[in-house]
């Protein structure tokens, strides 16, 4: 991913929701910050760093958070270096983190699963939805743990840290504290403090309390409420007609089970590919061709006309 030259945003200033987590963050040593999207959980860390004076930066996310990543280090002025997964055993074995300049480095999480990047000497390891590692026997969670648990600061983020149980932060804490209610690993705790009903290991009588204090005394939690976000919801559907450029690669689909959009040629055999690109089509874009623009005019007319709301848009496919 080639990234352009960019001078810092002077002008962006904390709001004031922000300024009080930061303050916070900067009290600690390894902060999580689990506070609802949208709030600026990427602005907050790049802050943290900066006045921490860090030089290398590791950060893991999502796939589809890296660009958002891109674009919050380009209003600091900062350039980052994109660690494409290798794809192989041969490609993995060409990456050299101990002889890379500082800097940050964003990477997805398969990455540090076929690449030994713990090599590098970071100073600052930042896990972008730690939800990923809720699970002690997930890969992604042993990696982390038997290798990265000795960076000297840690930052984990997430909106929902905990999506179906209180215990899913034990791993996470371990991670980032070293340890949880004293314990260093994940079977050590469920050993003293959990119990089996049927298949499900549960918490003991009285710790579930103790650990949601625990997890509340080591994390900021912020919800979009709490920072004076209006979180009334208004859901609205927008529909378009479709126009008869996709009508007619839509009509070759369905006749002939194949169709050439540009460059590309779509053909397939079966129905469930088929049945896909037609969605793709009927979206308005696919194969970085822009088959309808009515979704981004009807976007930005009404972004012109609202220009103090927030505004959440749902899409089934990246092209969108």
């Amino acid at each position: 991913m080639k990234i352009k030259k960019y001078l810092p945003d002077r002008n962006r200033q904390l709001l004031d929701y922000q300024r009080r987590a930061l303050a916070w963050g900067l009290r600690q040593n390894n902060p999580a910050w689990f506070i609802d999207m949208r709030l600026g959980k990427s602005l907050l860390t790049i802050e943290w760093v900066l006045r921490k004076n860090l030089k290398r930066v590791l950060v893991l996310c999502p796939k589809t958070a890296i660009v958002s990543w891109v674009n919050e280090l380009r209003l600091e002025g900062i350039k980052p270096h994109i660690l494409e997964t290798p794809q192989d055993k041969f490609e993995a074995s060409r990456f050299e983190p101990e002889t890379w300049k500082d800097g940050w480095f964003l990477t997805n999480f398969q990455t540090i699963l076929t690449v030994p990047l713990f090599n590098s000497r970071w100073d600052c390891i930042v896990i972008d939805e730690s939800s990923k590692m809720k699970s002690p026997k997930a890969l992604l969670t042993k990696r982390l743990l038997q290798y990265y648990k000795s960076v000297p600061h840690k930052i984990l983020l997430s909106g929902t840290p905990t999506p179906e149980s209180i215990s899913e932060s034990i791993t996470q804490l371990i991670f980032k504290d070293g340890s949880c209610l004293d314990c260093r690993d994940y079977w050590t705790f469920r050993f003293r403090y959990m119990h089996l009903e049927g298949y499900d290991w549960i918490l003991n009588p009285g710790v579930y309390d103790r650990l949601k204090t625990a997890l509340h005394h080591t994390a900021y939690f912020l919800s979009q409420k709490a920072a004076g976000w209006d979180t009334t919801e208004k859901r609205e559907v927008i529909s378009f007609t479709l126009n008869e450029i996709q009508k007619k690669h839509i009509k070759e689909l369905l006749k002939h089970f194949e169709t050439t959009i540009g460059t590309k040629t779509l053909s397939t055999k079966y129905v469930l590919p088929q049945t896909l690109w037609m969605s793709r089509i009927a979206s308005g874009y696919l194969e970085n061709a822009i088959l309808n623009p009515a979704k981004e005019l009807w976007l930005l007319n009404h972004l012109k006309e609202n220009p103090t709301k927030h505004f959440i848009i749902w899409f089934r496919f990246n092209e969108e």
